[in-house]
């Protein structure tokens, strides 16, 4: 299989618990591979999906984090702690 720099996220569905496993350089092809060999191989109450090759992962640890990574914004929060978006009205609250 051929490598490059991108992360390969599939997600695991353990009876119910889901989590998100990224394996650095594998091609799109050789993701599809590894799924249909996990499949094959593993199945049962087991299952794998390839969500897809993503050149980053970020995570955030709350709105305002995800806001201010997804749209490069200062947030700022008013003085009763209110998530404040510059011209942005993203919920249509």
């Amino acid at each position: 299989m051929r490598h490059d720099n991108k992360l390969a996220v599939f997600q695991i569905n353990d009876g119910g618990a889901l989590r998100l496993i990224c394996v650095r350089g594998l091609t799109f092809t050789g993701s599809i591979q590894l799924e249909k060999a996990f499949r094959e191989r593993v199945g049962g109450p087991v299952d794998v999906t390839f969500l897809g090759r993503f050149d980053r992962i970020e995570t955030a640890s709350g709105i305002e984090e995800f806001l201010d990574l997804a749209l490069d914004l200062e947030i700022i929060p008013d003085s009763a702690g209110t998530v404040v978006v510059p011209s942005c009205n993203l919920l249509g609250y």
